[in-house]
């Protein structure tokens, strides 16, 4: 299925899409499915560097350039698939608390979402015995809400972020990832 765009509804708060959106898959849920993409190409000269190259992104064929990390042997001057990962991590997250935050009428003043994850290197070398793969990940989450807002919405709000977040929930069955809330400041 393709993404439906929606531009009629703009106008309308997140609250009003989603539920615009949730009674529509109530009645057809085949039409709440989307299918990402991303691709790589190379050919000449391109194909023989195996440090760098691109990846494009939907059915535009947005293009970001990438390299391997240095801890690979690779230049590490484009950002490195493992960055990609974590970009995706965050930038889900993000959006995911806003529109939950959106859904509950709760104004949020900052917010920021750093993710890191922790890779040995020598697995992807091939070193025997050392896994393949991130090790661990975390998600930071430096959350200010409105001044007066009750002080266990924001716990509800990183709550149910992580539960509908659909990056977060697709690595953590791979991936120790602990969500971390920062310190207000």
């Amino acid at each position: 299925m393709q993404n439906v765009s929606l531009p009629h509804l703009l106008p309308l708060t997140a609250r009003d899409l989603q539920d615009t959106l949730r009674s529509r898959y109530r009645r057809a849920p085949e039409s709440a499915w989307a299918t990402h993409l991303a691709w790589t190409e190379s050919s000449g000269e391109a194909v023989a560097d195996p440090f760098r190259g691109t990846v494009f992104v939907s059915l535009a064929g947005r293009g970001q350039a990438f390299s391997l990390d240095d801890s690979v042997g690779g230049p590490h001057d484009e950002t490195a698939p493992g960055e990609l990962l974590c970009a995706a991590l965050a930038s889900s997250f993000d959006s995911t608390l806003r529109l939950v935050a959106a859904r509950m009428d709760v104004a949020i003043e900052h917010l920021a979402v750093v993710v890191t994850g922790d890779v040995d290197a020598r697995g992807a070398l091939g070193v025997t015995g050392v896994p393949v793969g991130f090790q661990s990940m975390r998600l930071q989450v430096d959350l200010r809400l409105a001044a007066g807002t009750d002080a266990g919405t924001a716990d509800r709000l990183l709550a149910n972020a992580e539960r509908h977040c659909e990056v977060l929930q697709t690595l953590r069955p791979g991936v120790p990832i602990v969500v971390i809330r920062a310190e207000a400041r």
